[in-house]
């Protein structure tokens, strides 16, 4: 014999006109936030794969011209085919470097790079980044300083590689926006509760208009530092800053008329 199961019936529940008004109203400012948001995110995207399509298509274009230089001629002299071969690989390299970029801010941000978080002490970390900085020539025509203590015992939970390419991404960044015999400043020191982490740079500054958007990845960060006609999709940023958000840390920048740019981001102290 089945066992009688007593259920309670089910009673609906009784709402007041005030009530239900209440709940309607809150229901419908979530949807308009919700739109709003995903209107920002269209247009952000649609912002950024118009950057992408005209930084893409620079190089390209370089890269059809230099082969089509190379077909039209049946005998060309050395120095003219090396000249065109040189062009037609630098393009590649930065043709390369943009897809390297859109892969790995995709990856980061839909969680499909594998992290492997090790403890790491970070002061002997800086040191070597900054010591592999002074051994590559590109660095060769800057001042490169440590300010970093030689006793700097604080460590943290990071992924080694990421952090590596957070730090190249505002070096290079800080390179790019300097001038010759200028200096950069790679330094770290603890707060209350993190470790704070900066390079400063002695180059153009960032104008105030742009400065809370340079790691917006549609923002085209040429158009916020002073100089020259460079094409950028601020990528490298944005990849910065992607990578301090997975460590729970945060980016930001401070920029002075005249004084060049400064770039933090902090890391949480692991306390044993």
């Amino acid at each position: 014999m089945n066992a009688q199961i007593n259920k309670a019936p089910y009673e609906i529940p009784i709402l007041s006109v005030a009530e239900l008004t209440s709940s309607l109203y809150e229901v419908t400012q979530k949807l308009n936030l919700a739109n709003k948001e995903l209107l920002a995110l269209h247009q952000e995207q649609a912002s950024l794969l118009t950057n992408l399509s005209h930084d893409l298509r620079s190089p390209l274009t370089a890269i059809h011209s230099a082969v089509e230089y190379l077909l039209s001629f049946d005998n060309l002299n050395y120095d003219d085919t090396l000249s065109s071969l040189k062009l037609i690989q630098l393009k590649s390299k930065i043709v390369g470097k943009l897809i390297d970029d859109i892969f790995l801010l995709s990856q980061i941000e839909s969680k499909s790079w594998t992290f492997n978080y090790q403890l790491t002490n970070i002061g002997m970390f800086l040191e070597e980044f900054y010591f592999s900085c002074q051994s590559d020539v590109k660095y060769s025509k800057r001042i490169l300083v440590l300010e970093v203590s030689p006793h700097f015992p604080y460590e943290s939970m990071v992924d080694a590689t990421l952090l590596y390419r957070l730090l190249d991404n505002l070096m290079t960044n800080a390179l790019k926006y300097s001038s010759d015999n200028t200096t950069i400043i790679l330094g770290a020191k603890q707060t209350k509760d993190s470790l704070l982490i900066y390079i400063q740079d002695f180059g153009y500054d960032i104008a105030s208009d742009y400065i809370n958007k340079v790691f917006e990845r549609s923002f085209t960060i040429s158009t916020a530092r002073t100089p020259g006609p460079s094409s950028s999709n601020g990528l490298g940023l944005s990849i910065a800053k992607s990578i301090a958000t997975q460590h729970n840390g945060e980016i930001w920048c401070e920029s002075k008329l005249g004084f060049g740019s400064t770039f933090y981001f902090t890391l949480p102290i692991q306390i044993n």
